[in-house]
């Protein structure tokens, strides 16, 4: 997360969640934070399909992906 400006306790945050980029295992969301219609932070996370504890990575099912793109 890259802070743009000071985030004070009791401020109202409005934060913006999207799947940034949908790949074979994987799937990276960005975010944004604004306070006050000021952009307040930025950042992403790279979440992995894993159903499987013994098989590791695995390819996101197709009406998964679908989903993901807003299909």
């Amino acid at each position: 997360m890259e802070y743009k400006r000071r985030i004070f306790f009791g401020e109202e945050i409005l934060t913006r969640l999207e799947v940034v980029r949908v790949g074979n295992s994987s799937l990276e969301f960005g975010f944004t934070a604004h306070v006050a219609g000021e952009l307040a932070a930025v950042g992403s996370y790279v979440i992995v399909h894993s159903p499987d504890v013994d098989k590791g990575a695995q390819r996101w099912p197709d009406n998964w992906r679908a989903a993901f793109l807003g299909e």
